[in-house]
């Protein structure tokens, strides 16, 4: 996942990656074995709860995930993100 953000108020940034607002709320995460994704899913809300400025989270390959449970976990993240967090699935044009 990649947090992104426009600065001129676009929809899309002029380029992709972590941005000053979203590297500077979010933690960092290693991939380690036995990585539970609902500890994820609250340990990300929570570092959101505080955001501001509008904020864009870009889910690539949506489409590969296809088991219920990681599609439980989006779920939560999306009804309970902050109202400044916004989604995409793919790149951005």
């Amino acid at each position: 996942m990649r947090v992104t953000r426009s600065a001129s108020g676009s929809r899309w940034p002029a380029r992709c990656g972590g941005t000053a607002v979203g590297s500077a709320l979010v933690r960092g995460l290693t991939a380690a074995p036995g990585l539970d994704g609902w500890t994820l899913v609250e340990r990300l809300l929570e570092d959101l709860a505080s955001l501001d400025d509008q904020v864009w989270l870009v889910i690539d390959d949506l489409h590969e995930l296809n088991s219920a449970e990681a599609l439980g976990q989006l779920e939560l993240l999306i009804m309970r993100a902050p109202p400044a967090l916004r989604f995409r699935a793919g790149h951005p044009p």
